[in-house]
């Protein structure tokens, strides 16, 4: 996705500390899908669009937000860090692979 290239761009071009930077990205990716998400439903009807799937995609991110808000409270930022370190890490493999996969 794009939030760890958003998070690296608002911390590099703004200078803001990743918990910030992450806060911000998490901001712009939630009004950028629910502009999406209002044309596609009002373009469509969303006719054709399987919805069966957002009543385990919208709680997972509820929970997510949850824990992603609980964990930057309570970890120091050195931590968080790392933790940004290795999704990042996770992302780059799981891109690597999918690149792979379809050659």
């Amino acid at each position: 996705g794009g939030g760890p290239i958003n998070v690296s761009l608002l911390i590099l071009m703004f200078g803001m500390s990743l918990k910030e930077a992450t806060i911000y990205s998490i901001c712009t990716i939630l009004f950028s899908q629910l502009t999406k998400v209002i044309t596609v439903g009002v373009s469509t009807h969303f006719i054709g669009i399987d919805l069966k799937m957002l009543m385990y995609i919208i709680p997972a991110a509820v929970l997510g937000g949850i824990i992603g808000a609980f964990l930057s409270k309570h970890l120091k930022t050195e931590q968080v860090r790392k933790v940004y370190q290795v999704v990042v890490l996770l992302v780059i493999a799981l891109n690597m692979y999918n690149g792979i996969r379809f050659i």
